[in-house]
């Protein structure tokens, strides 16, 4: 069931661990708009929805940090972490396939039903909402960390779970209804606008 979480055996545990969401928050946009113009060549999505997810992906970069303020800053996040001694464990409802070639000390993501060499359409586990929670408390239990010494990041509202499951919580780029919750529990919130 946590297969995909254990890529690094060989390596020490660490006593803790930095939980990063993927979309909007490790990368500047959403995963799966990052493949939009493949998946349109390939016949997966129409020309409409192959607009409208370009057109997402720009509001959100107007809104919000460009491309190399992100990747700086989340370098600083990831190298501040590798520093500490602490696991880098990217939580993401993207699927295993899209997460997995990131690299990090595990993954945790979308899980699809493969049989007979195929996908079934079935999905294994859906990485959302209190799953993402379930997953890192059962990723706590397998590698021994203490989820009070622990941190997560994410900028959705829908990652509160996640975020309520660690000791250092943290709001970046967060949408309206985090940025409440987080300013309601005094847990620091990080907006990578502007220059920086």
């Amino acid at each position: 069931m946590l297969r995909a979480l254990n890529t690094l055996a060989d390596r020490p545990r660490a006593a803790s661990a930095a939980f990063f969401d993927l979309d909007k928050t490790k990368i500047s946009r959403s995963s799966t708009l990052a493949f939009v113009p493949s998946f349109y060549r390939h016949g997966l999505i129409n020309r409409s929805q192959a607009a409208r997810g370009a057109f997402t992906q720009l509001v959100f970069r107007a809104a919000g940090a460009d491309h190399q303020q992100m990747e700086r800053i989340k370098e600083q996040l990831l190298d501040a972490h590798n520093q500490a001694g602490r696991d880098v464990i990217i939580v993401s409802t993207a699927g295993q396939e899209m997460v997995g070639p990131i690299g990090a000390s595990g993954i945790i993501a979308t899980q699809m039903r493969h049989a007979g060499g195929r996908y079934t359409g079935e999905v294994e586990f859906y990485a959302y909402g209190e799953g993402k929670a379930q997953r890192i408390r059962q990723l706590a239990v397998e590698r021994g960390y203490d989820l009070t010494d622990c941190f997560a990041y994410s900028d959705s509202v829908t990652d509160l779970p996640m975020l309520e499951v660690v000791g250092h919580p943290h709001a970046v780029n967060p949408d309206r209804l985090l940025r409440k919750a987080a300013m309601a529990r005094g847990w620091p919130v990080l907006a990578f606008a502007g220059p920086i």
